[in-house]
């Protein structure tokens, strides 16, 4: 396994289930998915409780936006529509 000039790693794909010198097989790639999803599960969850937290204490104002959303994009580079679906997630998992 070697990076790129992005520090990307840069490895050989084996189609067989185990890795080998080339770099890691299908059971470690479905491993790390696995992984990095849970991982983004639960960012996902942490992030809507602060964009509440951001709404009720308007941010936005506080750094000189007009809106949570124009905040929301300039800082975090999410468009309107995404950050309206993360907004009603999180109301929704607050009600839980």
């Amino acid at each position: 396994m070697s990076f790129d000039d992005r520090g990307a790693m840069v490895f050989d794909v084996d189609r067989g289930g185990g890795g080998d010198a080339s770099g890691p097989g299908w059971r470690e790639a479905d491993r790390q998915l696995r992984r990095l999803a849970k991982m983004q599960a639960a960012l996902d969850v942490e992030i809507g409780k602060w964009l509440l937290v951001a709404e009720r204490t308007r941010v936005h104002r506080e750094l000189g936006y007009g809106s949570l959303v124009e905040y929301v994009e300039r800082v975090l580079g999410w468009g309107p529509r995404a950050t309206d679906d993360r907004m009603r997630v999180a109301r929704e998992l607050e009600k839980l």
